[in-house]
């Protein structure tokens, strides 16, 4: 999902007109959690093909009623490629199974 800027940036402002002095944004804060779990994944990880994290994801919205809608504009390659970085964060390694750059076909 992507916020387009007629709504990111006026929440942005009144983010940080709210904040309190002297704490951290909410950038910060993210760039710190990143620099503490963000280590390597070790040699030994488990693997997981991000293809099947996004199917899980999308399997679990399904099953809780959410309406996933995918048409020829939607980018599931970025969707693969932010499910290996959260993969990595967990600390597995991604590894997506050969010639398998794009979604899987579902037939």
């Amino acid at each position: 999902m992507r916020i387009g800027p007629e709504i990111w940036d006026p929440a942005k402002e009144r983010a940080e007109a709210e904040r309190p002095a002297g704490s951290k944004t909410m950038t910060n804060l993210v760039k710190d959690l990143l620099r503490r779990y963000a280590a390597p994944v070790p040699a030994d990880a488990d693997e997981m093909d991000p293809w099947d994290l996004v199917n899980v994801v999308i399997g679990i919205l399904t099953e809780r009623g959410v309406q996933v809608r995918v048409s020829p504009d939607t980018d599931l390659t970025a969707a693969a490629q932010t499910a290996a970085d959260l993969l990595r964060l967990l600390g597995v390694r991604p590894a997506p199974r050969p010639g398998r750059d794009h979604p899987p076909d579902e037939t």
